[in-house]
């Protein structure tokens, strides 16, 4: 099973490894909003020498046509974090963007049946993180929670494939892939549905 995580300085990547093995992961997509080419290649260099499947995946967190560029062939991903209507669109929108992350918040409404059906069309991959539900509290967990059932149901209507992965910032935060299914039954799909689409492959 293949999960993604959020990387930072500070993860610790052997304690990573094996918390995967832990949870039946066997590949991590490693996200960050890369500031560099070289630092991206500097990532991949210290990866070289675990013996663990990662891939790298470029995060924007702006509608910067140049920054996909610049980083669409030396990531394996390029993904958008999501969750206002601009960034949306720009990430159903475009074939070169692999993943939509995190398409709704607590705040307003992100996504509509334009960019629902422009995802339907493009077959955009939306993915759902449970760290986000994790990490949100009182009003606005409710609030999160009321916005993905209605982005779920959406998506249902135009037949996108929504996914849900782990998102962690902290290893602690990791789920196992097998138990993650059920979160997006919760959310709306069926069972059958739910396991069709936890995985994150291209």
């Amino acid at each position: 099973m293949k999960d993604l995580v959020f990387y930072n300085n500070s993860l610790d990547l052997n304690e990573l490894i094996k918390t995967a093995k832990a949870l039946d992961t066997n590949s991590i997509i490693l996200c960050k909003n890369f500031h560099s080419l070289k630092e991206l290649d500097e990532l991949r260099k210290k990866l070289a020498s675990l013996k663990f499947d990662f891939q790298l995946c470029h995060v924007m967190l702006s509608t910067n046509s140049r920054q996909l560029n610049q980083f669409k062939n030396k990531a394996e991903f390029i993904a958008v974090f999501g969750g206002n209507p601009e960034l949306n669109k720009f990430a159903v929108s475009s074939k070169q963007i692999d993943f939509l992350l995190s398409p709704v918040s607590f705040g307003r409404l992100s996504i509509d049946t334009a960019i629902a059906r422009t995802a339907a069309e493009n077959n955009s991959k939306i993915v759902f993180i449970f760290a986000d539900f994790l990490n949100s509290f009182g009003l606005k967990r409710m609030q999160l929670f009321k916005n993905s059932f209605f982005c779920m149901k959406l998506l249902k209507k135009f037949k996108c494939t929504p996914s849900i992965v782990s998102g962690a910032e902290r290893i602690e935060e990791m789920r196992s892939m097998h138990d993650l299914p059920a979160f997006l039954e919760l959310l709306g799909l069926n069972e059958k549905q739910a396991k069709k689409f936890i995985k994150i492959e291209k």
